[in-house]
């Protein structure tokens, strides 16, 4: 990444032209082009920073020592946010909220960053390397901007002066699986001069220049928004409410067909003679064997010629038959 000499800040814009960005590759990649070092935040720990007023760009005046830019994280930087060109992420987020998650449509907002050149004085190895740091937006306007206001005299001083800044000490604490949370800021009693460093490692960035900004069409590669369809937020249809006085539906094992009620009544009065087979897994009914038919009472006999009355015969009980494959009247 080519670097040049720190600028001076003055009134003006900073634009460049959105069709001429480089790219950045694939979902959920940096937005930093490649060969851009950028400084890691220490965890729980103190981090040692100096801030370097940035190289300006091509036809580009300086009104800040900080670039911000607004990150749809995964998928890119925001066109809309950071250069007021279209983005199609905010066109699908603004017409989700009816028919998808309202939680997840929330995640699409854009987040505001803010990027500055910057030593990190607590690496050995890159502390004399000009670097970028990638700070929240509310972390540069709430603590580190209040490093270039003398509260004694109401001096306002540019801490990020390659000549003439000063060393910025901060905490950041991030507890397992929370947001982290910055404090602790302070400002060296004095300043010091780094332009033999940033000679050295060939110059500052111009901050525009460090990062991607994909094309219409890239983030709308990136994002591919028919994936989320399945994050719609109606609920699963519930089971259809049976009319009142309407028969409970039969609850049935997977895999198992239920018998047929006519079947078994068709069976039974048809009267023959073969055992039932029960059907697995559903156990069988028990059938009560009928019992032994009562003699009938004897027949009167006109006297006075007597008639010996016959013994009465057993029935022999009958055996059921297996249903046969027919439909009764319940089928």
């Amino acid at each position: 990444m080519k670097k040049g000499t720190a600028g001076q800040i003055q009134d003006g814009g900073m634009e460049k032209e959105y069709q001429k960005r480089g790219h950045e590759s694939g979902p959920g990649a940096s937005y930093f082009k490649e060969g851009v070092s950028k400084i890691k935040m220490r965890e729980n720990q103190q981090n040692h920073w100096r801030f370097l007023v940035p190289m300006p760009a091509e036809g580009q005046v300086l009104t800040s020592w900080a670039y911000k830019i607004e990150v749809h994280f995964g998928i890119g930087i925001c066109p809309l946010r950071t250069l007021g060109l279209p983005c199609p992420v905010c066109e699908w987020r603004d017409t989700a909220w009816d028919t998808h998650d309202k939680e997840f449509v929330k995640t699409l907002y854009p987040q505001p960053r803010m990027l500055a050149n910057a030593l990190d004085r607590m690496d050995p190895q890159k502390q004399n390397e000009v670097q970028i740091a990638d700070m929240p937006k509310i972390m540069f306007y709430d603590e580190v901007l209040q490093q270039c206001r003398i509260p004694e005299t109401g001096q306002v001083i540019n801490v990020a002066d390659v000549a003439n800044g000063y060393d910025i000490y901060f905490t950041y604490n991030k507890p397992a699986n929370s947001p982290g949370k910055y404090g602790g800021f302070l400002r060296a009693t004095s300043p010091n001069n780094c332009q033999a460093i940033v000679d050295a490692a060939g110059g500052v960035y111009a901050l525009s220049d460090v990062v991607v900004i994909k094309t219409y069409e890239e983030l709308k590669e990136a994002f591919k928004p028919e994936f989320l369809m399945t994050r719609q937020s109606a609920s699963p249809a519930a089971p259809p409410v049976a009319p009142v006085g309407s028969p409970a539906p039969v609850a049935t094992a997977p895999g198992v067909e239920v018998e047929k009620l006519g079947q078994n009544l068709a069976a039974m009065q048809e009267g023959a003679t073969a055992p039932v087979a029960a059907p697995a897994p559903v156990a069988p009914v028990p059938v009560a064997a009928p019992t032994t038919a009562a003699p009938p009472a004897a027949e009167a006999v006109p006297a006075p010629v007597a008639q010996p009355v016959a013994a009465p015969v057993a029935v022999a009980p009958q055996k059921i038959a297996a249903p046969e494959n027919k439909e009764g009247p319940f089928g």
